[in-house]
């Protein structure tokens, strides 16, 4: 469903439901927040990937490594917004 979209559509939803005043970046690169909302939910649920401690599997799913201080925490941060 997602996919058929333009970016400008997506980018012009997203401003207009969210209190966002950018899209998030981690690292200078864009998170989407769709597959991070897919990629948690298929981990479980917050819950479950907090328990685990799945964050930095998270992480790497979106390219963020070890390297890049506080991404797990940025990336937590980003879900809960």
């Amino acid at each position: 469903m997602y996919h058929s979209l333009n970016k400008q559509t997506i980018i012009s939803f997203f401003f207009s439901r969210t209190t966002f005043r950018c899209l998030p970046t981690i690292a200078g690169q864009i998170v989407d927040l769709q597959a991070l909302y897919t990629t948690v939910v298929g981990h479980g649920g917050w819950d479950k990937v907090n328990d685990r401690q799945l964050w930095s599997i998270i992480a790497n799913n979106f390219g963020i490594d070890s390297t890049c201080l506080n991404g797990t925490q940025a990336l937590k941060n980003i879900y809960i917004r």
